[in-house]
């Protein structure tokens, strides 16, 4: 196999961006060099690409060797000019030699390349002269900083100078034999325009840019048989000063993780997205879809590992056989799989292919038709030093739809339905190239449990690898994209895991929409099963077609809806409370198995999160008794939370009225107490009211004023989407 790497770097010819970077597997003992890539602050390792007509091209960057002194020492620093840094940098090694004198400190928002969020770091200022080749000194503000970055590979030698169009020049970086060079001072977009002058030379070679110290090299080198072979890349860094007013300021507004802030207009998750859907994503001639495994572009070699992995599916398998049924039922599922062309057969395997192997065990499962499923374990290690297939795989952005948001509006139409899409992942191919890192064994002869193993592969995406809910959701919304119906929107929107919750407000839409989404999703292979409705006719047409939900009772995001009734009741732990020592950790496992995603329970819910705060408060141990009177409040709190977590509620917010008399007007409420905040919103129709979801905080520990806690709660009301038209009350007067 040959890698399909995507090899980013200042080479002249780019690749386009793609998350798909596949590693070759190797055996352990035979690794292939690596590419290394440096970074402003650190270097990053890619896979090197093996058949890229410019893998032995190089690109110059401009560096230079220069006197840099304060006002009584002088000394030779190794410069970097780098446009893509805000501010200029130091090592503390070379301020140490120059007897530099730092000021106040700075703070500095710190992005690394292709990163998603910034740092803070707090860097010492301080002023450095950089001397020319005139005698003259010009100052330079930079922060002082541990290290820049791994030596860069230099490729300053004789050949550069003898190019026609360089001849004569005063080089900023002399011609020199170093292999290496240890960047000891950036000299950022700051003070990148002191130094550079306006003379440009261009030839068959690198570029020539004139400068106060010599002239800067930087472009692409000739291709040469005497240049090494690896590739070195700058990646700048994006830095921005921030004053310590604004940071408070940020602090203040990020409290409490509101999650209210506006986002742009393409994010890095959807460019990511995007780039997966045109690069990894394809269509076969039956409508199915394959996807190709989104490669971390540094991840590590893969190992051939497949004899540590036959020793362990070999005891997995003698687990098994203690329980023949088990071992029975364990086979059927591989046999079923391999009949409905989820797994294929691998003729000939042999330990020393490269390929990646999988243990595999069994899971309890809740189900009377199947007791157990197959999971496959994509983290398995073949030795602490050796990287899981899961380690090299990207998990991808977060891509599910809002549960909230998804609860509410299942709430707001006449008839409620559900369904769910069967076996999801396994009816994702997978791309060709990436199977032979999905291999697993198991018996020849399932009978017989000490027989020979099969080699199989998997030819869909599978259970288990970190990135396959990404790969499985990204070519569902792929797919649905490609209709533009309001059947298929809908979808989009209310589409969460493999789970479709969903409604309409006529009985004969409910029907046309069961009809066409079964299409939609058919024609992609995909199968639309398990459908519940309080609609009798939507539940007709699902018993004729073979399609409905056989339970009473229906999951719907943890809410239990019985259709019968057209009813919702939260879910809680069936376990029985037991006489024990109350302890932190007691009172927190009890609130945390209270499931209450909409916050119906927020006014009992609430009492107990400012209890677990006040035991926070008096610095208790996991497992040291609560005193009499907090073990007290405590049996309190939990007995009313068993009641409350037993309550049965309509599903639709006006179950009295078939059509709504007037305009529905969602209300929020917001307030503070010096203990606790939040909100709650209500919706109106005529005089008709229902609650429709609440938000409660406890106040941070860092004690803020009323009316700062009373605009966190305004705050908190926003987290409630407009529904329909919205009026916000709060009793501050001041807002």
């Amino acid at each position: 196999m040959t890698p399909n790497a995507n090899f980013r770097g200042t080479n002249q010819h780019q690749a386009p961006s793609t998350p798909n970077t596949r590693p070759q597997a190797t055996n352990q003992c035979e690794q292939p060099p690596a590419a290394h890539v440096h970074a402003t602050v650190a270097p990053i390792q890619l896979t090197p690409p093996t058949s890229l007509a410019h893998l032995g091209q190089t690109s110059l960057l401009k560096t230079a060797i220069a006197t840099v002194c304060t006002d009584h020492i002088c000394c030779e620093a190794n410069i970097l000019f780098d446009e893509g840094a805000q501010r200029s940098f130091i090592t503390h090694t070379l301020a140490n030699q120059l007897g530099l004198e730092t000021s106040v400190k700075e703070d500095i928002h710190l992005s690394a390349f292709g990163g998603q969020t910034s740092a803070v770091r707090h860097l010492p200022l301080a002023t450095v002269n950089v001397v020319t080749t005139s005698g003259e000194k010009i100052p330079l503000h930079v922060l002082v900083v541990e290290k820049i970055a791994s030596p860069l590979q230099t490729h300053m030698h004789q050949g550069i100078g003898d190019l026609p169009h360089l001849r004569g020049l005063k080089l900023a970086h002399p011609i020199t034999s170093d292999e290496s060079f240890e960047v000891s001072l950036v000299i950022g977009a700051d003070h990148y325009w002191d130094l550079i002058e306006d003379h440009v030379i261009r030839g068959h070679g690198p570029t020539a840019v004139a400068s106060k110290i010599g002239y800067l090299l930087s472009g692409p080198l000739q291709a040469s048989s005497s240049l090494p072979s690896t590739t070195v890349v700058n990646l700048p860094q994006t830095m921005s000063s921030t004053k310590e007013d604004e940071l408070d300021l940020d602090k203040f507004w990020s409290l409490e993780a509101m999650g209210i802030s506006p986002q742009s207009e393409k994010n890095d998750h959807e460019v990511f997205l995007e780039n997966y859907i045109n690069t990894s994503i394809t269509r076969n001639q039956d409508g199915s879809f394959n996807a190709k495994f989104p490669w971390k572009e540094d991840s590590p070699i893969l190992p051939t590992n497949y004899i540590k992995c036959e020793r362990r599916t070999r005891s997995t398998v003698r687990r098994l056989a203690a329980t023949p049924q088990l071992l029975t039922t364990y086979g059927n599922i591989i046999t079923e799989h391999e009949a409905r062309g989820f797994i294929e057969r691998v003729d000939d395997a042999q330990p020393t292919d490269n390929a990646h192997y999988i243990p595999h065990h069994p899971v309890k499962k809740d189900s009377a038709t199947t007791p157990i499923r197959i999971v496959y374990d994509c983290s398995f290690h073949s030795s602490p030093d050796a990287p899981s297939l899961n380690d090299c795989l990207l998990v991808g952005p977060p891509f599910l739809n809002s549960m909230c948001s998804i609860l509410l509006r299942f709430r707001t139409f006449t008839y409620g339905l559900s369904t769910d899409i069967e076996k999801a992942f396994l009816h994702v191919g997978l791309n060709e190239s990436d199977r032979d890192f999905t291999r697993f064994s198991w018996l020849c002869n399932p009978e017989d449990p000490e027989s020979k193993f099969q080699i199989y592969r998997f030819k869909t995406v599978l259970f288990g690898s970190t990135s396959s809910s990404f790969m499985s959701h990204a070519t569902l919304h792929h797919h649905l994209d490609n209709y533009n119906t309001p059947v298929a929107e809908d979808m989009k929107e209310n589409i969460y895991v493999d789970n479709v919750i969903s409604g309409c407000d006529q009985e004969l839409e409910a029907v046309d929409y069961y009809k066409e989404a079964r299409s939609i999703m058919n024609e992609a292979h995909f199968n639309l099963r398990s459908w519940s409705s309080n609609s009798s006719s939507l539940r007709a047409q699902a018993a004729k077609d073979g399609t409905t939900d056989t339970n009473d009772i229906v999951n719907i995001l943890g809410l239990k809806w019985d259709p019968s009734t057209d009813t919702l009741t939260l879910t809680s732990s069936k376990d029985k409370p037991k006489q024990q020592l109350v302890t932190k950790r007691s009172v927190l496992q009890v609130s945390s198995k209270i499931y209450d995603p909409v916050g119906l329970l927020s006014p009992v819910t609430i009492r107990a999160k400012l209890l677990i705060q006040e035991l926070w408060q008096q610095q208790l141990e996991w497992d040291e008794p609560l005193s009499p009177e907090l073990s007290s409040r405590w049996h309190e709190i939990a007995a009313s939370m068993r009641e409350a977590a037993t309550i049965t509620f309509p599903r639709r917010f006006f179950p009295n009225s078939e059509a709504q008399p007037t305009v529905p007007y969602l209300h929020v409420f917001a307030d503070a107490s010096p203990k606790a905040y939040g909100a709650v919103s209500y919706i109106t129709s005529g005089d008709q009211c229902s609650l429709v979801m609440a938000k409660s905080r406890v106040a941070p520990l860092k004690k803020l004023t009323l009316p700062q806690l009373e605009l966190m709660a305004a705050l908190k009301s926003a987290l409630v989407r407009r529904l329909l038209a919205a009026t916000y009350w709060t009793d501050e007067e001041s807002y």
